[in-house]
């Protein structure tokens, strides 16, 4: 399996059919230029497509203010509906969820992505800009494979059939790493025991377990790939 971005490339091309490879990714070619093109766009739409096991973070949040909830909302405190605002992890790509599984907001602070909830000292769960190829497990390289495939497909070799199955096939591996993703969830919180809960590590029976929405799926047109 590919360890960087010329064997990503190299693969995405024999999806599609290609008859040549690329040697690097700064060489002069159609092939080169359209992976390079597209590359980064297709990593991080599928990071944020589904929890990838390769791709989590977790970080207790700093906390950029408390509201004061004696008062009226004033300019400057959390959003109405939110006791706090955090501010995101520097290599968050995509929230996932609180480790109490309560309710949060993405939001605008001090023109800054922010994280708007009403849990105290809030652990996040999310998934992180991981570039680093050779860290990505198995599944999470295939949907980015493909993913890629589906893009170039059009441009390369003008099959808008093919590309819309490359994209199909990367969009089954994602939909079966959001349903792995889940299965795991539900048997972690069947199996934690109560004194974990209890410490605020995991979910809290006063709330619905809220988990942010995933990325949309790789969508691709007759013309060339868009996300």
């Amino acid at each position: 399996m590919a360890t960087d971005e010329v064997g990503i490339y190299n693969l995405a091309l024999s999806e599609v059919g290609a008859k040549s490879s690329v040697a690097s990714t700064t060489e002069k070619s159609r092939a080169a230029e359209l992976c390079n093109m597209w590359y980064q766009t297709v990593v991080e739409v599928v990071l944020r497509a589904a929890p990838w096991p390769s791709a989590t973070g977790v970080k207790r949040l700093a906390l950029l203010k408390e509201r004061d909830a004696s008062k009226a909302w004033a300019e400057g405190d959390p959003d109405p509906g939110w006791r706090y605002v955090y501010s995101t992890p520097s290599d968050m790509l995509r929230p996932r969820y609180l480790s109490t599984y309560d309710r949060f907001t993405v939001s605008l602070y001090n023109d800054s992505q922010a994280i708007m909830t009403n849990v105290e000292k809030a652990i996040l769960i999310y998934t992180k800009r991981q570039l680093q190829v050779q860290a990505w497990d198995p599944q999470l390289k295939m949907a980015i494979v493909k993913a890629l495939a589906a893009h170039i497909a059009m441009p390369l070799q003008g099959k808008p059939a093919r590309a819309q199955r490359i994209a199909e096939a990367a969009n089954n591996i994602i939909m079966e790493a959001r349903q792995a993703a889940a299965n795991e969830d539900e048997a972690l919180l069947e199996s934690m025991p109560d004194w974990f809960i209890a410490r605020g590590y995991g979910y809290s029976t006063n709330y619905q377990r809220y988990v942010y929405p995933f990325g949309p799926l790789i969508q691709v047109t007759s013309g060339v790939g868009v996300e």
